[in-house]
């Protein structure tokens, strides 16, 4: 059970790790169960929790798709992993060699990684750097790496929905800001959603002050406005049945992660893809 905002890395490592060992697994992670507590959980009941566990699944095929397409035809040279947590993807997918991997988190979580995959060898070029996302020192970060490569990924998955509205709109700002960052991958979660989920877990996210926060209304236009354009979204219902993969969905949730399609979607749960626009 989580009990700090670092420990909602764990509990996702578990996820990944239960998927890992599934005869249908999306994905392969033999680092997971290394990584993740023996004991670990996601928050909230039972049912809950099979639901949680699934959408960590499905969140990780559609991203390892994504940015192995990026890599592939966006002749993508960096990736920037932004809260990077407990992710392995630097170890498990093919990438080249000569990509650039940069994984941000703070200290603790960093160190408990190393320490845990010291020894292993990265598939690409992988460098980690400690840092509260929160801090000013971050444009320093991105100012130096954007002199550095020539068409950045950005990579924030697990993140936004904990920051404040304006705490995305300023870090929006900021990767805008570099010329470089071409691309940005993340996750979302639709208004409704948000309140439900609260609702499911309200005392375990409140342990690991990790409250809910970030659920955009209209996620083109908050971005748009931004100077990012999405130009893939991926629906989380549309992406389990596209997967095959059958979930336990919460009867609270299911009347409302209906799949609204063409420019009527305004707000979703599923993960996005956005292009630097202007």
């Amino acid at each position: 059970m989580p009990k700090s905002i670092s420990d909602t890395a764990h509990w996702v490592a578990f996820c990944r790790a239960m998927e890992s060992e599934r005869p249908d697994a999306l994905f392969r992670d033999p680092f997971a169960r290394l990584l993740a507590p023996a004991n670990g959980s996601a928050p909230g009941s039972a049912m809950f929790s099979r639901f949680a566990a699934d959408v960590v699944a499905i969140r990780t095929a559609v991203m390892d798709e994504i940015i192995l397409k990026a890599v592939r035809d966006y002749q993508v040279d960096m990736v920037l992993n932004l809260a990077a947590g407990l992710d392995a993807r630097a170890y498990r997918l093919p990438l080249p060699r000569d990509l650039r991997w940069i994984e941000v988190d703070l200290p603790e979580v960093l160190a408990y990684k190393s320490a845990i995959l010291n020894g292993e060898a990265a598939a690409c070029s992988l460098e980690s750097t400690a840092l509260n996302l929160l801090d000013p020192d971050r444009v320093q970060l991105l100012e130096r790496l954007n002199g550095e490569a020539n068409r950045i990924l950005v990579l924030s998955e697990g993140l936004l929905v904990y920051l404040t509205p304006d705490d995305v709109a300023a870090l929006a700002a900021d990767l805008h800001r570099q010329q470089n960052f071409h691309y940005w991958l993340t996750d979302l979660m639709a208004p409704r959603s948000m309140r439900i989920m609260s609702a499911f877990a309200c005392r375990q996210l409140a342990q690991a002050n990790a409250r809910l926060r970030f659920a955009p209304m209209d996620l083109r236009a908050f971005f748009g406005d931004l100077g990012w354009r999405a130009i893939e979204l991926h629906p989380g219902l549309s992406e389990m049945r596209r997967l095959n993969r059958h979930t336990t969905v919460p009867a609270s949730l299911l009347s409302i992660l209906k799949i609204v399609r063409g420019n009527r979607l305004q707000s979703m749960d599923g993960t996005a893809l956005f292009e630097r626009s202007g």
